[in-house]
């Protein structure tokens, strides 16, 4: 796909540029809906129990877990599930075990709770799978289970569900995004700075108000990363061509980006937060590095891709 290459008329550069504003207006239409339904696509529940309350009414050890969820799994891509650290009581060596069938043929992902757990918690896990069916299995040492028969066992979780359009959206941004940056005539670079705004507004919103889980949210820091250094190239083309109009000249550095102030608040204090938390957790005060979450890797990555200078110069 192609917007303006040299010899082309301008009639031809009007009629791809109409196509291509209606791929990106489905585009934006598709992140709003995204938003919405991640916001509603999640459930805080204790797995186990669930397990055990199905386990003792239809006499049966595989909880659906996409049930509990307001699609029960229709038309979703994947599943993910992050642990609360305070509401897992499991005994060192027992399991839940994901199953994309019924009948526990196909295991895609198990949990094995170690000793280390009660220190640093459950990783937050993401299955490509939009069903799923979930079995515990108590620890297989005697002597570390329960006079009760593991009636103890608890492992609250909040779960998400993510939508097959998820992907298209990512898709389709990366698609478009990437057309316009190898588009090299001074046309095409104004054409792309308008269609790039588009987007990152879009993708900034869906970050707001989506509410995501970190692992969504580390996704759309990579994704709005790229978007801004190819913003940056369609700038830097206007900039070397002398064709920066005044207004985007009068326009603060953020505003040329069309980053909100907001936003940039809402990165440091996800990273503060998730740096004091890591430097009070026990299982690193004894080290001189802690190892800090991934998410403040790609904070750091877009603060950074953000502060650099939209105009070349001489």
């Amino acid at each position: 796909m192609s917007i303006n290459k040299e010899g082309r008329s301008e009639e031809q550069f009007k009629t791809n540029s109409a196509f291509f504003k209606e791929l990106v207006q489905w585009c934006v239409e598709n992140w709003s809906s995204l938003t919405q339904a991640l916001k509603e696509e999640r459930a805080i529940l204790n797995i186990i129990k669930k397990i055990q309350l199905v386990s003792q009414s239809k006499d049966e050890k595989m909880l659906p877990l996409h049930k509990l969820l307001p699609s029960k799994g229709d038309n979703m891509i994947s599943t993910i599930i992050m642990s609360k650290k305070s509401g897992i009581e499991l005994k060192s060596g027992a399991q839940l075990k994901f199953y994309s069938d019924p009948d526990g043929v196909n295991e895609v992902y198990d949990i094995t709770y170690q000793p280390t757990n009660n220190n640093v918690g459950v990783a937050p896990v993401w299955i490509n799978e939009g069903k799923l069916w979930v079995k515990y299995e108590p620890s297989k040492n005697v002597d570390l289970n329960d006079d009760d028969g593991g009636k103890k066992a608890s492992f609250e979780a909040a779960v998400f569900q993510i939508p097959k359009q998820w992907t298209v959206a990512c898709w389709l941004t990366e698609i478009i995004s990437s057309v316009l940056a190898s588009q090299d005539s001074v046309k095409s670079a104004e054409f792309s700075v308008d269609i790039l705004r588009q987007l990152i507004k879009a993708i900034l919103t869906f970050y707001q108000e989506a509410d995501a889980p970190s692992l969504i949210k580390q996704v759309i820091l990579k994704l709005l990363a790229r978007l801004i250094l190819k913003l940056r190239l369609s700038y830097k083309r206007l900039s070397e061509a002398g064709k920066m109009s005044d207004e985007t000249k009068n326009q603060t550095h953020f505003e040329r980006l069309f980053i909100p102030a907001d936003f940039l608040q809402s990165l440091m204090t996800t990273a503060d937060e998730a740096v004091k938390e890591e430097n009070e957790n026990p299982y690193n005060r004894s080290k001189k590095d802690a190892l800090y979450p991934a998410i403040v890797q790609d904070i750091s990555e877009i603060l950074m891709m953000i502060s650099i200078p939209t105009e070349s110069r001489k």
